[in-house]
């Protein structure tokens, strides 16, 4: 009996976690305030943990942004200059990943989009204040 409760709270605390959003991720010795600043277009949408269609921010320049068993971050604050952001895209279960290059200017806001052709995911960077495809 004591077995199957834990299993359930295990069971519970995934599902749970699986709706939740993770902090932003950071970038060491980066000042919120004085950063890029990128977000993902992700549906958060669903009640259901997995059934939201999300954009996931799994690496900046080769520094995963989470570590253990959790959430993956949907934005993130970077420095300014050239980065390299590796992508996760999923949803019920189907991932695809994706790499984009950006150079990032201090105080501007960056958008992650993803768009679905057939069975390949696209991905493209904006900028938020001019609207201009940079990544």
């Amino acid at each position: 009996m004591k077995y199957h409760a834990v299993m359930i709270s295990i069971a519970v605390t995934f599902l749970l976690a699986g709706c939740g959003v993770a902090a932003p991720f950071v970038q060491q010795g980066v000042n919120t305030a004085d950063s890029a600043h990128i977000i993902t277009e992700s549906d958060h949408t669903s009640e259901v943990a997995g059934w939201d269609r999300r954009i996931y921010i799994q690496a900046v320049d080769g520094n995963q942004t989470h570590h253990g068993i959790g959430l993956m971050p949907e934005e993130a604050y970077l420095s300014e200059g050239s980065h390299k952001l590796d992508l996760i895209y999923m949803y019920m279960g189907v991932q695809a990943k994706g790499h984009l290059q950006l150079v990032a200017h201090r105080g501007h806001e960056y958008v992650i989009h993803r768009q679905q052709d057939s069975n390949r995911m696209r991905f493209w960077i904006t900028d938020g204040w001019s609207g201009s495809v940079v990544g």
